[in-house]
């Protein structure tokens, strides 16, 4: 059943307390014990990649704050990525459809050619965007290890790992995951102040962002976060990736194993990532260690 009187706006941030309500109430409704708060948030919103004033709109009924959607423009690649949110007592009625629209309209303001938005593998949204003329473009698995005793490891000879040093490894970071990634599906070149920005949030903790170093270059990285899932911590392998100068020398597997150490470390119970579906290698690597399959998420995308 379709809800009449849905309205958007721009985002003001008075917002706030209103977008972190709506985030726990959607936590609550999956059984989850919601720890969001106002400075996750801000912090989010605030990243430099995001206008939330421009990029960011508010979805209402009879002035209450309903969903939301930040959509996140990534010139480089001529891309958007929407990211959307809706109360449960208004999911399914229309309101995401209400969103994906603003969207749409957005993205060809930003002259965008794609507009790219990743949900689950059934499902109402799913349903929805097929309807809107958005096609499958790439499936992802989100993978889970859970916390184990893990296999004695070292670097291989010639090689050290050490943690990240804010002060002096900012443009060394950022030069290594543009490296890394580049040409790999849906990655858009960072800056040094997103980097920056992104090492200096809440997830990302003391010594969770490890280097594999050759006595000469910086050559792999694994960045991890730690979340706080309302029950326990959960940690994430964000990215992991190896200068394309040094791979095939052994680099992934230590390295990944060091950032298993880190979070095992911290009292973590379970480590989850995603890895797209075609990266063969990557899953047999997380496989040998014991990750396990547990999700599929499905990007979609519509061109202009």
């Amino acid at each position: 059943m379709k809800r009449s009187g849905l309205s958007i706006r721009t985002f003001q941030w008075d917002d706030i307390r209103a977008f972190v309500s709506l985030d726990r109430s959607i936590r609550l409704s999956k059984g989850e014990i919601a720890p969001t708060n106002p400075e996750i948030i801000t912090e989010i919103l605030g990243q430099p990649q995001i206008n939330p004033e421009k990029n960011c709109f508010v979805l209402e009924i009879n002035h209450e704050v309903v969903g939301y959607g930040i959509l996140h423009h990534e010139s480089p690649i001529n891309r958007c990525v929407l990211e959307l949110k809706v109360h449960p007592k208004y999911a399914n009625t229309g309101a995401e459809q209400k969103l994906i629209e603003n969207a749409i309209f957005e993205s060809k303001i930003l002259h965008a050619k794609v507009l790219h938005l990743q949900t689950g593998k059934t499902g109402y949204l799913t349903s929805l965007l097929k309807r809107m003329g958005f096609s499958p473009i790439r499936k992802y698995w989100l993978m889970q290890w859970k916390s184990t005793k893990l296999q004695e490891h070292y670097p291989p000879d010639g090689f050290f790992f050490r943690h990240l040093s804010e002060s002096k490894d900012i443009d060394s970071l950022t030069l290594l995951q543009n490296k890394a990634f580049d040409g790999s599906w849906g990655f858009s070149p960072n800056t040094r102040e997103e980097i920056q920005y992104r090492t200096r949030m809440s997830n990302t903790k003391p010594g969770g962002i490890i280097f594999m170093c050759s006595e000469q270059d910086v050559c792999g990285y694994c960045w991890t976060f730690i979340i706080n899932n309302g029950k326990s911590w959960t940690g994430t392998i964000a990215m992991i990736g190896i200068d394309p100068n040094h791979r095939s020398k052994g680099l992934g597997k230590p390295l990944l194993l060091e950032g298993l150490k880190f979070l095992h470390s911290r009292g973590v119970k379970y480590v989850e990532l995603e890895v797209d579906s075609q990266n063969q290698p990557a899953i047999r690597l997380y496989s040998s260690l014991g990750f396990k399959t547990i999700a599929e998420r499905h990007w979609f995308e519509i061109s202009f």
